[in-house]
Formats: structure tokens, sequence, C-alpha cells
């Protein structure tokens, strides 16, 4: 041995002797794992062990150099995965492939494949990488290549978790046109939901079951335990026999003895059966963006359940979303973690090898935005990671078109549709502004929540006027100077054909706007927060297929698992604070069939918050998200300046 780090293949994982000169350096190496003799007292070391990938075999390399030795074995393993990263290579590339399986098994879903080779390749990747998340931007086709890669990989037991309006009009829909199935969809009440997960766990053969992702939750309560006569017994604490609150904290038990974690499942069966063949995350971002470990107490109960959700070995992880990272490149590990936990399973390290980090307050670190080595990023992402853009598959797709001008005075400011509001709308909003920067200029009557709240009120009344309750909600009335423009705009095509998308984040907005509209003669549709699936369903078809030229839509309830793209056109009648969503909603409306242009109108409020939301970088946006006023100087100056 040579005094030489000595690595090798022992069933799933590589092994390594790592002589005494060398102790400490096993650390750089994502995932080691201390193995002993516990046979024997005291018990007695046996060797160190890590994760079975090309990214361990490469860190051995990186850190220990000509003092590594690799067995003959792992050697061979790892020709087979260069030839594999090769292979994953040529399919990002583009290049031919064939899913047999799928021509012979879903000849509907073959067809359908067959005028748009990349769905093709991209299906490939997802079945030789096995654990991966397709980002493809949205309209591209994420649900027709899991569904291939689910019968290409030939899964039987395949667990889909997406959002509750995707349930039935996007996944059982397209699993009953592609590929002849009856989809199990867990919807209904809880009688109802554990009746479907029962009959799917009795059924055999290939089968789809479908929740949406709160289902997947996992509640974690804190049980005490008192020891008498050397026994753990249940210690009630205020009748309850366990606590949601972590002990020690207030309200939690304050007993030095000792405490359990205890996980309760929403729906236990989920956990408790056989694993899956393939689980397929859609819309991934709402449940796998994250820092948080399944070890950390803050993290949501919709990560921990996807955690915990039992995959058989070598089955198909496929996390799916257009917006994968929600604009923070750091929550790529949330999925990463997903995927792979045998590899990324510290954050911290994580943060720090690709991003660094900063000291914070007290012992706190702060994770820098900025990529250390964009290039080592992207070579670690790679093998688990396939986006491709409408540009790069679809160049015959016209782009986007950003209708407007900067605004006054800023020429190099973000382009819009800006709006003066009218005199009574713009009395009321200058009597907002300067009683909520009041307010947030004294740091002791604005909780961090408070802040946001007072900047979303600035955003409401420049969109119309309206009234505020004592406990602060706000009813949006007339006059409004967008709703004017938005009458203006329609008129302006009555005579003419073509269908618009009109989308606001105030489900009251929405209401209100689409009353207007309706007298103006206007045929519409609405999909907000309390629209039911079916009327969802419903709309979508209306709007598609039928009269209507006009859809208003909740950005949130209407901005994923819908296609509206019988428009054109698009109206954002105020922006959210995360440009995912924004561009989740933009999306609805794109289609690869489509050769029209596809234009989108901002509207902002002329010398509002308006202006500044949109000017303002990703940092500041998650500023402004956590509650924080560092922000707001800038727009006060500028408030000051007018008045």
């Amino acid at each position: 041995m040579d005094g030489k780090v000595v690595i090798g293949l022992q069933g799933n994982s590589i092994v390594a002797d790592i002589p005494w000169k060398f102790r400490g350096r096993h650390k750089s190496i994502p995932g080691a794992k201390a193995n002993w003799d516990k046979s024997v007292e005291p018990n007695k070391f046996l060797y160190w062990s890590f994760p079975l990938s090309m990214m361990t075999c490469r860190a051995f390399r990186t850190e220990f150099g000509d003092d590594l030795e690799i067995r003959p074995n792992l050697a061979n393993w790892a020709w087979d995965q260069r030839r594999t990263e090769e292979s994953l290579e040529t399919l990002r590339a583009g290049g031919a492939a064939d899913l047999p399986h799928v021509r012979q098994e879903a000849p509907k879903l073959w067809a359908a494949l067959q005028t748009r080779p990349f769905q093709i390749t991209g299906t490939a990747f997802i079945v030789k990488g096995e654990r991966v998340c397709l980002g493809d931007e949205p309209r591209l086709g994420k649900t027709y290549q899991a569904l291939a890669a689910i019968v290409e990989h030939g899964s039987e037991r395949v667990l889909i978790s997406c959002p509750k309006t995707a349930t039935r009009s996007v996944w059982a829909r397209k699993i009953s046109e592609l590929l002849d199935e009856v989809a199990y969809v867990a919807q209904g009440d809880r009688s109802v939901r554990e009746r479907v997960i029962k009959e799917f766990d009795a059924a055999t053969g290939p089968r789809f079951l479908i929740i949406n992702n709160e289902m997947m939750r996992i509640v974690r309560k804190y049980r005490c335990l008192i020891n008498k006569n050397g026994e753990p017994t249940t210690f009630v604490l205020q009748g309850q026999p366990e606590n949601r609150i972590r002990p020690g904290k207030k309200g939690g038990c304050q007993e030095d003895h000792q405490h359990r974690t205890v996980e309760y499942p929403e729906y236990p069966r989920l956990f408790e059966g056989e694993p899956f063949d393939a689980i397929v995350i859609d819309e991934s971002h709402n449940a796998l963006a994250s820092s948080k470990h399944q070890i950390s107490d803050n993290i949501p109960q919709i990560r921990l359940g996807a955690v915990r959700l039992p995959i058989a070995e070598g089955g198909l992880k496929i996390a799916s979303s257009g917006t994968p990272w929600r604009s923070r490149l750091d929550r790529a590990w949330g999925t990463l973690n997903w995927t792979r936990p045998d590899l990324f399973g510290s954050y911290w390290k994580f943060a720090e090898q690709y991003f660094g980090t900063t000291p914070g307050w007290g012992m706190s670190k702060i994770v820098n935005r900025e990529l250390r080595d964009e290039t080592a990023w992207n070579a670690m992402l790679r093998p688990y990671y396939l986006a491709r853009t409408k540009a790069e598959v679809a160049p015959q797709l016209k782009p986007i078109e950003y209708a407007g001008t900067p605004p006054t005075g800023n020429p190099d400011g973000p382009v819009g549709v800006y709006i003066e509001l009218d005199e009574k709308q713009r009395k009321a909003y200058e009597q907002i502004e300067r009683d909520g920067l009041a307010r947030l200029a004294d740091g002791s009557t604005v909780m961090a929540n408070g802040v946001l709240a007072e900047i979303t009120r600035f955003k409401q009344f420049a969109t119309c006027y309206g009234k505020m309750d004592r406990e602060g909600n706000f009813t949006p009335i007339l006059p409004s100077s967008k709703l004017d423009w938005i009458l203006d705009f329609l008129e302006e095509r009555r005579e003419l054909d073509g269908k618009v998308v009109i989308a606001s984040q105030y489900t009251k907005i929405v209401n209100l706007f689409t009353n207007e509209i309706r007298k103006a003669k206007w045929e519409v549709v609405t999909i907000t927060g309390e629209t039911t699936g079916i009327q969802r369903d419903h709309a979508q078809d209306a709007f598609m297929y039928g009269s209507p030229r006009v859809a208003l839509i909740n950005m949130f309830a209407g901005g994923e698992a819908i296609d509206l793209s019988a428009a054109d056109e698009m109206i954002i009648i105020d922006e959210p604070w995360t440009r995912h969503v924004i561009e989740q909603t933009e999306n609805r409306i794109q289609n690869l069939a489509k050769r029209n242009q596809l234009t989108i109108y901002r509207l902002r409020g002329e010398g509002t918050m308006d202006e500044e939301i949109a000017g303002l970088t990703e940092e500041q946006r998650a500023q402004l998200m956590a509650g924080k006023i560092d922000v707001l100087p800038q727009y006060a100056e500028l408030v000051a300046q007018r008045t």
C-alpha cells in the first residue's frame, strides 16, 4: 500500500483505507461515513465508506492526486460510468435516441413524441440518469417526457405528486389519452383518498397513483419520556401526550428528561406500503427548493414527506419544474438532496463549496449569492439536471415581446406600460404612501411581516382605489386607471380576432375587473383560488376551444398546470415579489405549435411602488419578502422629492 489512499468498490459504496498521515482530509469528500466492528469492545474502526458516484471518485482524485490508488473493481465501474456520462452528454446535445418499450407499449405516446424529437432525447436522459430534475421551460412537454420515461423504465408502482389543480386536468387526462390507463386519483374527502390509496396498493401491474403535494405532509411532534423503574413512559403535558412545540421553547416541555421526535404522516399508507418504482414530483419548486435538511426543526412538512417516500432500488425519481430553484441557485440543494441524498447530504457544505459564506450575526453564516465557479457548478449539475429553453429546441418560435417604454426620466429602466393614476386614486395612493412610510420609518411600530403588508398596500392602491377595514384588509373599488386602460385595449380589438389573458396576484382585483369587463359586453372566464377543479377544467376548455376571448386569472391559482395558449397577448396587472411566479404565468400562453407573436403588457402605476418593484434585483426582492426595509430608502427619497 506504500502509504497511499486505497479506494475500492464494495456493494453500493466506495470504501477507503486512509493512512494516518492523511487524517482529516477525508472530510473534503462528500458523504463520508465511518464503519465500525461493534462485535468487540471497545468497538474497532474498520474503514471509511462513501457514496458510489463519479463525483466521489473525482473528489478523491482532486484531494489526493498521486497518493491515490484505485482497486480494479472500482476502476472497471468508473469506466462504465464514463460511458454513461458520454451517453448523457450525447442526449443533452440532441443525439439520436430510441425508446423501444414506449414504441411497443404506448403507441399513442410514441406518436406524440415523434413530432418533438427533443422529448425523445429528454426521456432517454431521464431513464439513463434515473434520479434527475427535468427543468425544461414551461410548455416543452415535461409531462410527456416523464410518462415516457416511466413506460421505458418498466415501472409498475408509480406515484405522481402535483398541485391539486393538475391531478385530473393534467396528469389523469394525459395518462388516459396517451397510455389508455385509468389512474388512481386520490382526491375528495379523507375517506375517499384513503380508499383510493388502498385500492392502488391492492392492484397489480403498471398503475399510477396521483396525489396533490399537500398529501405528502409529515407533522413532527415531540414526545416527552420519563424513566420509571428503568422503563420510559409517556409524559403528559397539559393533558396532551404530545406537544408540537420543541422542548425547551416557550409553551414546550421544560423538564430535563428524554424527548423523542415522532413523525405523523398525513396519509401513512404512502409511506408504509411497498416502495414505489417511480416517483414524480411535478412543479417540484413548491416542495423541494429548500435549504432545510430532514434533521432540521424548520423543514417544511411537505418536503419532509417527499424525503421519506419509499423508492425501490434502481427506481426513478423525477423532479419536474420550469423554475426548479425559485430564483435562488443555492436552493438547488433541496432538489439534489431529494434525488441523491447520499451525495448531497449537507446544505452548508454544498453552500460553502459552490457559493462561499460570510459571517453573519453572532455565530450565523450568510450564503453568498454569486457562484464561486460557474464551470464547477455546471459540471456538478450535469448528471442530475436537464433544462432546455424554447429557443434551443424550438427556434421557430418568436421570442416574447414586452410592450411599452422605460419609465419617464429613466431611459435604462424596466420596459412596461406606465399609466398615470386617476386623480381620486392618486390622492388615496399618496395618503396611504405617506402613512405607510411613516410607519416603516418608525421601526418600533411595524413588525417584520408588517413591512411586506405596507408595501402590498402601496401596490394595491397603485392598481385601483379601495377601502381598508379595521383589520387592514383591502377591498378594491373604482376608479382604476389600469382597468380604464384594459377596457380601451379590449375595445380596440373588438372587431378583430384573438384572445387575451389578464393576470393579477389578488383575487378581489380579478373579481372587480371581471365584473366591469362583462359590463362592457365581453364574454369572460376566470380562474382564481375560489375556482373548483371542475370549474377550472371547464374554464380552460371554454377559453381554448369556445367563444370567450378574455380570461382573468389569479397568478397563483392559474399560473401553473393550465393551458391558455389560445391567447397571443397577456396583461400583467401587478407584479409579484418573485420572478418565477411571473415566468410561470407568462408561459401559460406559449405553445410549441404557435407561430404568432406573443406580447406581454406589464401595467405599472406611474410614480408608484410598481416602478420600484420592477427595477429590484433578485437579492432586493428576497430582502422585501424577508421583511427588511433597507431596500426602501431610495423609494422614500423619491417620494420626498415629489412632495
